[in-house]
């Protein structure tokens, strides 16, 4: 009879330690108060995962990290109309600058422009260079 009794306090005591005793975070959504937070307490990332595949993560001193953007080099983040966040590597070409749709063209080849020693000049008289034409202005 002692062994049962002992038992079955060992089992009761190993079920309230073991019950989180703080708020967890519910996948049906939780109701959040100005203290409360989503993240870690110790210096380890905050991983997001789908499909239990890494997707990316907030590091410890706060970098963003998202894996879709690794291995793409240098660039910038151009996003589409439904959110969705696209890579735009730069392309290392010095003749090529970024258009307003958000793609890269060589300068000289757009109308307009023209590239010479010194300077990218326009015909709306807009001189960008070291030695700008005097008739630029």
């Amino acid at each position: 009879m002692k062994k049962t009794l002992t038992l079955a306090a060992l089992a009761l005591s190993a079920a309230a330690f073991s019950q989180q005793n703080s708020p967890f975070y519910s996948n049906s959504g939780n109701n959040m108060s100005s203290t409360d937070k989503l993240g870690s307490l110790n210096s380890s990332p905050l991983r997001f995962f789908t499909n239990n595949t890494h997707r990316g993560e907030f590091s410890s001193s706060g970098d963003f990290f998202l894996d879709a953007l690794m291995n793409q080099g240098s660039g910038l983040v151009r996003f589409d109309n439904s959110g969705k966040l696209i890579p735009l590597p730069y392309p290392n070409d010095a003749t090529k600058v970024l258009l307003g749709d958000g793609s890269w063209a060589v300068l000289s080849t757009l109308s307009g422009w023209t590239v010479t020693y010194g300077g990218i000049y326009t015909n709306s008289n807009v001189g960008i260079g070291a030695n700008p034409d005097p008739l630029y202005k």
